[in-house]
Order: structure tokens, then C-alpha cells, then sequence
């Protein structure tokens, strides 16, 4: 269980309340604490770690760690928050993660993605020449849009820093053969780039399993998700020790040894306004805390829509949040955890590959880029599909510490699932798990045998213990439109808002979702200089 963190209450006017305890929240609340600012962070849950948590959750398996939301850590390694923070200190351990990806064919085989291109290609020259030389092609223009782009995805879109501008403009001009052809790519449906690239099936399929969970695969922009291959090869991957929930538990460490006050179980029912002017929250108890500015690191939906008194907003502004995406065009998703009383095995696909590589360690995909198509369409129409895609790893491969020795943890992620079925999802819900777990079944052998236990989250689950909107992962849809100095929406992005004292930061705010931590790092620098 996550450590008992302190509980406080404030009895005078803060520099900044913080709101919201999960990895962005804590972040921006650690760089402002080591500014010298008085800094509260409140939090509705009776713990730290939003999105990013780890707990036990199958009652007959109570010391099996389970890995909510996240379990990867990607986009923090391209930041200097761990260094910057010193969270080492605080007891923050990682593992990297090679393999990081694999596409499980239901007949065996399977293509694993490494973080050297070369060895991905080795992979899919099994199937394809041709298709691993189109592979390390598409890998350099990743690569490139990467180098050229880092420097960005660590700025304000809206007001960069003079040094990150010029760090930006040299990497763009040292790669820039290879951005007129991420241009053209980014702006494309992933299902058309797989297929116009690759010939072999089974490495369309692999390709196509990048990305196809943040978007509907024949929308346009949809292949930005593969740019997952830029920073695979670039920052790398890695597991934490103790499982995703460390990161923020680290975080709140920081944060406390720094001057930093946490209170749990206080969620915010709205906020504060004077004179025009944020000035403090309400929490739900009716208690009011005063504090001379506010970040929020709900979902901009909610900060800017239920939170914010209204007249705050002008109507042009009003009718931007309104119209926030944040139910991914109907297609949603479903977790299953499942605990283990031994270790999982995938006999046929171990024994097909003939080599030492463990498929439990990675991150695997299974179906296809036809099913994941027709589940998406199908969703979009409120239906359940016939055909489910999904991903699932085993946490415990990496790291035995989240289980009893010898014995695993399983994570199940299905997309392409309608938001609002005929059937209610507190019914579906267990139906689709079995049925998920039936097909899981096909791929790790034993798992029928050694099963403990399994916990089932549909949306409306994560909706209600994270307070997201629509139980969205992403806080605001993954589109191109809604991205850089556009995300939230136009007009909104950058951190502050048009309500003085009252700054956004999160999933819903550059440069996205993922456990990064650079949201909260941003908005901090925004929330320091309008103090100052």
C-alpha cells in the first residue's frame, strides 16, 4: 500500500494550492517548493499517485501490486526531472525495459521492438527483407522528428525559452532531410502508412499495434502515435521498481522534505474567486483555503467547466471548453489485473522464437490491424465489437517485488470498446473480461491454472476513482488539432488561463499524457513568474 503521507490543514493564505497529488501535480509542487514558495497539494483520494498508482486491488491476493493506469515509463526519461529533483534520493529505482513492445501472432510467432532499430529489423527480416529495410527507414525519420522535436516537448509551446528556441532550430537544421517525410507521415491514418510501407502481414499487423490505441487507426493524424519509435530509440523505456505508483511516492517524498504540505482525502469541489481573481478552492466539506494563485492538474474539462464559477470566461472562451474532446470518438477502454499464484508462460510463442528473450517482458499486442478497425468503427456506433484488441505484459518479469516470489502479475488493456453500450458497462464489464481472459488464455498457457484472482476497471470506474472526465486516460483527446500551444483548445494552452490566478497543467496540457511530469514542471515556471 502507499506510505501514509502527512495530512495538514492550512491555516493561512499560500503562495499556491496545487490540485491533484498525481505525478504532475507532485512535480509542479516540488519545483515550486524549491522556489521558496509556501505550496499545498490536495488531493481527493485517500492517497498520492492519480494515474500512476500501484496497490493491491484482488482481495484473495493481497500482496499482489497492480499497476492501474500506467506501468511504463517513457516521456519522464526525456526530461531532467529525475536528475533535477534528485529522486534517487528519495528512493526512486528503475529497470530498463528491452524488449519494450512485441506483436504476438495467435499462431506462435512474434516480432519484438527494441530500442536499437537494428535489432527490431533483425526481427522482421524473418518475415521480410524488404520490410526491415523500410523499417530502419521509418526508424531515421523517427529518429530525426525526435531530435528535432525534444527540445519543444520541453518548452512552453507558447512562450519558449530563447536557449530552447535555438536548440529547436539547430536540431531541425541537422535533421532536416528527413522532416519533409515526417511531415507527410504525421498527418496521415496509421492504416494507410503500415500499408503503403510494409507488404508482410504479419508486419503490418506488428506496425500497426504501435499506435493503435490513442486514436481510431483511419483517422488522419492517427500515425503521430509512431513516434513512440522516436523515443523508444532515443530516451529508452524502463519499469520502476515497486511499479508506476513509486515515481509519485518519490515525488511526494521530494515535495515534503522540501517544505511541501499534502492533504489526502480533501477534494476540491470548487474554486475561489474574488474580485475577478482566483484566490482559493472549497473543498467538498465546505471548508475554504485561501492562496494567492491555483494550479490544477484536473482534467481542463473539469477545472475550467465544473470548478470555475461562472462569468469567468468570456462566451468565445466558454464555448472552447465546451467543446474539448474527451471521449476519444467513443472509443474507450477496459483494464483487467489478474493475480497468479506461479509463473506465466507462453509456451508456443517462447518455443517458436527459439532464442533466450523472455515474451513477459515486454509490452505485447495481439490482433490484428482488420480487427482493431472494425472494433473501433463498431465502437464509434455504440456496439460491442466482435473482435477486441488488446495488450498485456507481465509486470512481475521485470520486477519480482510487486508479487510473492515465484509468482506474477498480469495487465490487460483492451481499446476500441464503445463508451455507451445497449447493455450497461456495470454488467458488461465482467462478460467482456472473461471473455478477454478466455482469448488470453490462447497465448499464455497456464494461465487458466494458476489464476488467484482478477480486477476489472471499465471507464466508469477510472471515472469515478480518479475524477477524470469520461474516465479519459489523456484528460483531452489525442488529435492533432488538440496538441503544442492548441491543447487544450485554442486560446487555452500554455498553462495560465484568462482567470488571473488560476494556471492548468496535466494530461490535458503540453506536451500530453504519459507519465512525464514535464506539465507540471511547465506549469510551475508559468506559476513562479506571475508570482514573482
Amino acid at each position: 500500500m502507499p506510505d501514509r503521507l502527512l495530512l495538514a490543514r492550512s491555516r493561512r493564505t499560500t503562495d499556491c494550492i496545487v490540485i491533484g497529488a498525481g505525478h504532475n501535480g507532485l512535480v509542479a509542487g516540488c519545483y515550486l517548493a524549491k522556489a521558496g514558495l509556501d505550496v499545498l497539494v490536495v488531493e481527493g483520494a485517500p492517497f498520492v499517485g492519480g494515474m500512476a498508482t500501484t496497490m493491491p486491488v484482488v482481495d484473495s491476493a493481497p500482496q499482489h501490486l497492480f499497476n492501474l493506469c500506467a506501468v511504463d515509463l517513457v516521456f519522464m526519461r526525456m526530461s531532467t526531472i529525475i536528475k533535477d529533483l534528485e529522486l534517487a534520493k528519495y528512493g526512486f529505482r528503475e529497470i530498463p525495459a528491452e524488449p519494450t513492445l512485441a506483436y504476438l501472432h495467435p499462431e506462435g510467432a512474434s516480432i519484438c521492438f527494441w530500442r536499437d532499430p537494428h535489432r527490431t529489423a533483425e526481427e522482421i527480416t524473418h518475415f521480410s527483407d524488404a520490410d526491415a529495410k523500410a523499417f530502419l527507414r521509418l526508424a531515421r525519420v523517427f529518429r530525426a522528428g525526435m531530435i528535432a522535436g525534444a527540445p519543444a516537448l520541453a518548452q512552453n509551446p507558447l512562450r519558449p525559452r530563447i536557449g530552447s528556441m535555438a536548440r529547436t532550430g539547430l536540431a531541425a537544421v541537422t535533421q532536416a532531410r528527413y522532416l519533409p517525410e515526417l511531415v507527410n507521415i504525421l498527418r496521415q491514418p496509421v492504416y494507410n502508412v503500415v500499408r503503403d510501407r510494409f507488404q508482410h502481414p504479419m508486419v503490418q499487423q506488428a506496425m500497426d499495434l504501435v499506435c493503435s490505441c490513442a486514436n481510431p487507426i483511419v483517422k488522419p493524424g492517427s500515425a503521430a502515435g509512431l513516434m513512440w519509435l522516436g523515443f523508444n530509440e532515443v530516451f529508452g523505456s524502463s519499469r520502476p521498481v515497486g511499479g508506476i505508483g513509486s515515481v509519485p511516492q518519490a515525488l511526494a517524498k521530494c515535495f515534503q522534505a522540501t517544505g511541501g504540505t499534502i492533504r489526502t482525502s480533501a477534494h476540491v469541489s470548487s474554486l475561489l474567486a474574488r474580485g475577478g481573481k482566483i484566490v482559493g478552492v472549497q473543498l467538498d466539506n465546505g471548508e475554504e483555503i485561501l492562496a494567492r494563485s491555483v494550479l490544477s492538474t484536473a482534467d481542463p474539462v473539469q477545472t475550467l467547466g465544473s470548478l470555475l464559477p461562472e462569468g469567468h470566461l468570456t462566451p468565445e472562451a466558454k464555448a472552447r471548453v465546451d467543446k474539448i474532446p474527451t471521449s476519444n470518438e467513443g472509443s474507450i477502454y477496459l483494464k483487467v489485473d489478474i493475480a497468479c499464484n506461479g509463473r506465466v508462460e507462453l509456451a508456443r510463442h517462447q518455443a517458436w522464437r527459439r532464442d533466450d528473450v523472455d515474451l513477459r517482458l515486454p509490452f505485447s499486442r495481439v490482433g490484428t490491424m482488420e480487427t482493431t478497425r472494425m472494433a473501433q468503427e463498431q465502437s464509434a456506433r455504440n456496439l460491442v465489437p466482435d473482435a477486441v484488441p488488446f495488450g498485456v505484459t507481465v509486470p512481475t518479469a521485470v520486477d519480482p517485488s510487486q508479487a510473492p516470489a515465484g509468482q506474477d502479475t498480469v495487465y490487460l488493456y483492451a481499446w476500441g470498446l464503445p463508451k455507451d453500450p445497449p447493455e450497461p458497462w456495470p454488467d458488461l464489464k465482467e462478460t467482456l473480461a472473461e471473455r478477454l481472459v478466455k482469448e488470453l488464455r490462447g497465448y499464455y498457457t497456464n494461465l487458466e491454472s494458476i489464476e488467484i484472482g482478477r480486477f476489472v476497471e471499465s471507464w466508469q470506474d477510472l471515472a469515478r476513482r480518479t475524477y477524470a472526465t469520461d474516465g479519459n486516460l489523456y484528460h483531452v483527446d489525442m488529435a492533432l488539432s488538440r496538441m503544442g500551444p492548441f491543447r487544450p483548445a485554442f486560446g487555452l494552452g500554455g498553462y495560465r488561463t484568462p482567470v488571473p490566478g488560476l494556471f492548468i497543467s496535466g494530461a490535458g496540457t503540453h506536451p500530453g499524457p504519459g507519465v512525464s511530469g514535464v506539465p507540471g514542471q511547465l506549469a510551475a515556471r508559468e506559476v513562479i513568474e506571475w508570482l514573482r
